[in-house]
């Protein structure tokens, strides 16, 4: 966007930090930031963030994952549900969330899940790719996620950007996928419910095995994305 300016950050410089946040001096900071399990970008960088915009008085929407719940109970995750996270990134991103809450009490913690949108995520383009045979492999069977629209995703930390709102709030769709699973060969299976769900609230773990890559979760509060 030519009327936007750019500036370049590293989160594991904390004066880098400061000096962008005094040269644009935004009045919110919606943080999407990831650096995967690196520790130093996806749990430390929040923390200087956090502090950095708590003593200048700003805004702050930090998003986080549901990557943070290990994925083993059985019942709904919502907004109350403690972390337990099993990865090297949940357990980055559930630092961050603790931090960002005790550091910046009038922050937003925005749970997602899966993002999708249009053909263009990783998601999407690994069941494409498996689909029409120019990508060999597998996915996981017990893999269960909520997926969001990343239009959907972007409007609604939009609405809480600018709102009194803090807290944790989940920012997906409430039907739960089986969208990283080997049970579906077509890619229209991204946003389709697993057999047997029921139309509301979460099927049961109880049988299956946790995956080792990314958390069960579902119970997402968010409203459905509209028609055309």
């Amino acid at each position: 966007t030519p009327s936007v300016s750019w500036h370049r950050l590293d989160f594991r410089d904390p004066r880098a930090l400061d000096k962008v946040i005094d040269a644009v001096e935004p009045s919110v900071v919606i943080n999407a930031s990831s650096g995967d399990a690196d520790w130093t970008v996806t749990a430390d960088g929040p923390v200087r963030l956090a502090q950095s915009t708590a003593r200048r008085g700003i805004r702050l929407v930090h998003v986080s994952s549901d990557a943070v719940f290990s994925g083993s109970r059985s019942s709904r995750y919502d907004e109350a549900a403690l972390p337990d996270p099993v990865t090297p990134y949940g357990a980055a991103k559930a630092a961050a969330e603790t931090a960002v809450r005790l550091l910046h009490p009038a922050a937003v913690v925005a749970r997602t899940s899966l993002i999708i949108g249009d053909g263009g995520s990783a998601h999407e383009r690994a069941v494409h790719e498996l689909a029409d045979g120019t990508w060999r492999g597998a996915l996981f069977t017990d893999d269960i996620r909520c997926p969001v629209h990343v239009a959907d995703l972007a409007a609604a930390l939009w609405e809480l950007a600018p709102s009194d709102a803090a807290g944790v709030f989940h920012l997906a769709d409430p039907m739960p996928s089986a969208a990283t699973t080997s049970a579906y060969s077509s890619p229209d299976a991204m946003a389709s419910t697993p057999p047997g769900c029921p139309s509301a609230g979460c099927p049961s773990a109880a049988g299956r095995t946790r995956s080792s890559w990314e958390p069960w979760t579902c119970a997402w509060t968010a409203a459905p994305r509209n028609a055309g």
